[in-house]
């Protein structure tokens, strides 16, 4: 099992009509080719909280995380964003589809 020296963390991205995310689908799949990111997924925006796009990055160190962190921002051409960092695992097992 890989555990990351530097805590996972996902990137929350700003939809805007001029830029790729205006096709949220085609951002995450983007986003979803990069061998750091592990997830990325699509959910609401709110007034105080506009942010649409979310992806789960992970890396060794730190420097490596802000390094993936601006190349995705580059990818997507620099949206407004913001870094949210993991404060604790809470839950990780696999799927049990049949007993």
């Amino acid at each position: 099992m890989h555990t990351p020296i530097a805590e996972p963390t996902g990137l929350g991205t700003k939809c805007k009509d001029e830029s790729v995310l205006a096709n949220s689908e085609r951002a995450g799949s983007l986003l979803a080719k990069k061998h750091y990111v592990s997830h990325c997924y699509e959910r609401p925006s709110f007034e105080n909280f506009p942010y649409n796009l979310y992806a789960m990055m992970h890396a060794q160190t730190p420097e490596e995380l802000d390094g993936y962190i601006k190349e995705s921002v580059a990818l997507l051409d620099n949206p407004e964003y913001v870094v949210l960092h993991s404060l604790k695992e809470l839950k990780k097992t696999s799927f049990r589809f049949f007993a």
